[in-house]
């Protein structure tokens, strides 16, 4: 048997057809895999395919010629760059073809308040960048992440790369600081799916990948429950052993063929539609982050690229009419968005997308929403975790392992929700939309979590319980730079956990913070225009800890309650570390 997966020979082909026997999936005769659909998900899955296979064995992707895959901009993710090196994709090359923008994370505008003044960011750091409040952890906490937390003082300011954001630098600026390696920051990019989609092709078509015009209408199944061959529009069939479904919201896999139960999130997010379009971009240079700008009935996922800025309009189908949803947009804007139709979904996922010889990946396994181009990124996981499972299996795949992928699958799906849902809890509640957001239903999960944060910031462990053989697919980093804004993370609880630091670390946290609360006096401004009596999110909560720099060391205005030994060998002291977690 060949072995050499650089070369993309890891199965030898015979002239036997597949067979699903004894509980496994036997792949070593395979002859044809067919990708259903194209899009991103089609495209990225036959590259994947033509990795692990052998060149005799033939990878065919079927396009439907009158329904053109999505063709907008897209927010890059953390797992996006490794993708394309994976894929052997020159950076180069895709930058210069698909109108790429650098992206270091996403903006958050009123999402607390209904205020233009309302803005915090969610920025992706990076390990190794000589950036200490990033790189030092102490026993799965990070001190100054904590100091700054219980000091009001706001997390995207501790990067040097957020001078990016806030001078509006070039693409030519940015790519200069991020190859210092002193941002603090991991760049992703934002593209144009459309440009992305015809690189794709060219390059699958130069590595022996063939490709139809032809419409997908039906799997067809003999009795063993295997899918033999791929129905067109027209009635003619093309055989096939595997087969990738990437037929997005049409589903032919996980839905039509095998009834895979559907498991809604709908009661945990109110969203269920959303309307594209695309807007000048009137910046000087586009902008290094994705935004999510809050209106009224919903929000806008705003992906900005080289000449014009794509826009998902999400909102409820509770939040007005057709005509109300428009002028909405209009006021917002002023001036009236060329729009298409609007789309609807249902926020959620097939708890079985592996099924016999097919996989259902990409929107055909499920979605949630626009928002931090989460579908995209799980595509990605997806895509990694296949390729992984064949390649350690040599081709024999196990019921049990094939089990593992869809359960480790539903509980991204659930991380994903989970993580979204917490967006909304903010307290915002200004209109009809913003209230059923915040009154919504939240998991079990995620409300224990919930609870834990009140007390002290998260941990690895916290979101570890969404690993099932898949890296969670939000780094802890994430969770805490969009819960420590939202208010979900209280003074209070960064205080606790600065409260059980060793005196040698409290003391330069001590110092830290006081450098701080010199600083947040020196720039003290309004976070928004008067609305009221709301105060600023970064300062709720910590009027009782003002003499933050005249405390006792040891002594952050909580009288710990010790339980566990400082000098404990039983816990890690890097258990922290960045590297601990995916992305």
């Amino acid at each position: 048997m060949e072995s050499d997966l650089r070369a993309g020979r890891i199965f030898p082909v015979a002239a036997l057809n597949l067979r699903w026997r004894q509980k496994l999936l036997d792949l070593r005769h395979a002859k044809r895999i067919a990708v259903a659909g194209g899009g991103l998900t089609g495209w990225l899955a036959a590259l994947m395919l033509r990795r692990v296979f052998s060149p005799n064995v033939e990878i065919v992707v079927l396009e439907d010629p009158d329904n053109p895959a999505y063709s907008g901009g897209e927010g890059g993710s953390g797992n996006f760059i490794a993708s394309l090196e994976r894929a052997s994709i020159d950076i180069d090359e895709f930058v210069r073809e698909t109108d790429a923008t650098f992206k270091i994370g996403n903006a958050y505008h009123g999402w607390r308040a209904d205020n233009a003044n309302d803005i915090f960011y969610e920025l992706f750091p990076a390990p190794d960048e000589h950036v200490e409040e990033v790189d030092f952890s102490f026993r799965g906490v990070w001190p100054f992440l904590a100091t700054r937390i219980a000091t009001g003082t706001p997390l995207h300011t501790l990067f040097p790369g957020f001078s990016l954001v806030a001078t509006g630098a070039s693409q030519v600026e940015a790519n200069a600081v991020f190859n210092l390696r002193r941002s603090g920051i991991k760049p992703t990019f934002h593209f144009n799916v459309g440009k992305f989609l015809k690189l794709l092709k060219k390059i699958a078509l130069s590595r022996q990948i063939s490709s139809r015009s032809r419409k997908v209408v039906e799997f067809v199944k003999s009795e063993s429950g295997d899918v033999v061959a791929l129905k067109l529009v027209g009635g003619a069939e093309i055989s096939a052993d595997f087969i990738i479904d990437a037929t997005g919201f049409e589903r032919l896999g996980a839905e039509k063929a095998y009834k895979s139960v559907w498991r809604s999130f709908s009661s945990q997010l109110p969203e269920d539609r959303y309307l594209s379009f695309k807007i000048p971009e009137e910046r000087k240079n586009p902008s290094l982050v994705s935004a999510a700008v809050a209106l009224a009935n919903g929000y806008l996922w705003q992906v900005p690229l080289r000449d014009h800025v794509f826009v998902h309009y999400v909102f409820s189908g509770k939040s007005g009419t057709e005509t109300q949803i428009r002028q909405a947009l209009q006021s917002y804007f002023g001036f009236a968005v060329t729009a298409g139709v609007i789309s609807t979904y249902e926020a959620g996922n097939f708890k079985t997308v592996w099924n016999n010889n097919v996989v259902s990946l990409g929107v055909a396994s499920g979605f949630i929403s626009p928002l931090e181009s989460s579908s995209f990124a799980h595509m990605l996981q997806q895509l990694g975790e296949l390729e992984r499972t064949f390649i350690a299996c040599q081709g024999i795949i196990g019921a049990h392992t094939i089990g593992a992928f869809n359960e480790a699958n539903d509980r991204s799906f659930g991380e994903i929700a989970d993580f979204q849902r917490m967006h909304f809890d903010g307290g915002r509640s200004d209109s009809a939309f913003w209230r059923e957001a915040g009154q919504a239903k939240r998991s079990p999960n995620y409300e224990a979590m919930k609870a834990c944060f009140s007390e002290r910031l998260p941990r690895i462990i916290d979101i570890a319980g969404y690993n099932s053989g898949w890296s969670p697919l939000f780094h802890l980093m994430n969770w805490l730079f969009v819960a420590a804004p939202l208010g979900i993370i209280s003074a209070g609880a960064a205080i606790r956990d600065l409260n059980y630091l060793p005196p040698r670390i409290m003391e330069r946290m001590q110092q830290y913070g006081a450098e701080l609360m010199r600083i947040n006096a020196a720039n003290a401004k309004p976070q928004w225009k008067d609305s009221g009596n709301i105060e600023p999110r970064e300062q709720q909560g910590f009027a009782a800890y003002r003499n933050y720099s005249t405390v006792p060391a040891g002594e952050f205005g909580v009288k710990p309650d010790r339980q566990f030994s400082e000098s404990s060998g039983t816990i890690e002291t890097a258990e922290g570390n960045l590297r601990a977690t995916h992305g």
